[in-house]
């Protein structure tokens, strides 16, 4: 029996009313990022502020076979309060700053949830990999105008050009591939199977509500569906860490900087 095999038949064997659980948080999670898109950031900011805190109590005073689940669903809470509460004009040092104490929430996390994985990004040497990431950068590229995406960024120099790329590419690509494919689909998959590739993928598409464009957001809803199919596949986060990273800074970054 293959491994996605066993791992939706331990789905199956999950309790109804731990599926369902995880399935109002989730919902719940959405309606909470629509709220940061459309009502603004005080009611977004209480309402992730509280289905923090009810994840937290809920993990530890005993989740069950969730825990891991409830563990990894609060880091969006956490992602979108970082970014509320540590907001500056400056977009580069917005990205570092809000973004460096959520990268560290992962990397503890993923230790502390026994999911090793999420941090092998070494396994982009593997051909099927890297070669889905070069790709994918590809066709970003060409798609970018269809988007209708701003650049947030648009440095004036060569070395504020390299800085901005890499900011994009680490605290948006990378971590939100860590977050929502690494552990939010590896912990959920135990519980929901298959579906936590829609699952997780729901939430991703959400945090881009914000964005002012209905083509940005469908368009990295689908981007965020392809990856999590494509990690669930291989067992790899890597490849889509490095694809979302190339895919930020082609649309994200201005090239035009003297």
């Amino acid at each position: 029996m293959s491994e996605s095999a066993v791992i939706n038949d331990l789905a199956l064997r999950v309790s109804r009313p731990a599926r369902a659980a995880v399935g109002a948080y989730v919902a719940a999670l959405v309606a909470a990022e629509a709220l940061a898109a459309f009502a603004g950031p005080v009611p977004a900011a209480a309402a992730e502020g509280a289905l923090l805190l009810i994840l937290l109590v809920h993990y530890v005073v005993g989740a069950g076979r969730e825990a891991r689940a409830l563990a990894a669903l609060a880091l969006v809470p956490v992602l979108r309060l970082s970014s509320l509460g540590l907001a500056t004009r400056d977009h580069v040092a917005f990205l570092v700053i809000s973004g460096a104490p959520v990268l560290l929430a992962v990397v503890l996390a993923a230790r502390a949830l026994e999911l090793p994985g999420v941090l092998a990004l070494r396994e982009l040497r593997l051909r099927s990999q890297w070669h889905v990431a070069v790709g994918v950068g590809i066709v970003a590229a060409l798609a970018a105008p269809a988007l209708d995406v701003v650049p947030a960024v648009d440095p004036h120099s060569r070395v504020g050009l390299a800085l901005a790329a890499l900011a994009v590419f680490v605290f948006v690509g990378l971590l939100e591939e860590l977050v929502f494919r690494g552990l939010i689909q590896g912990a959920l998959e135990p519980l929901v199977g298959a579906w936590s590739v829609a699952a997780a993928d729901a939430l991703f598409a959400a945090t881009y509500l914000d964005s002012g464009s209905a083509a940005y957001t469908i368009g990295m809803a689908a981007f965020g569906l392809a990856c999590g199919w494509w990690v669930r596949r291989t067992r790899s986060v890597a490849g889509a860490a490095v694809a979302h990273g190339l895919v930020a800074v082609v649309l994200l970054v201005s090239l035009g900087g003297s």
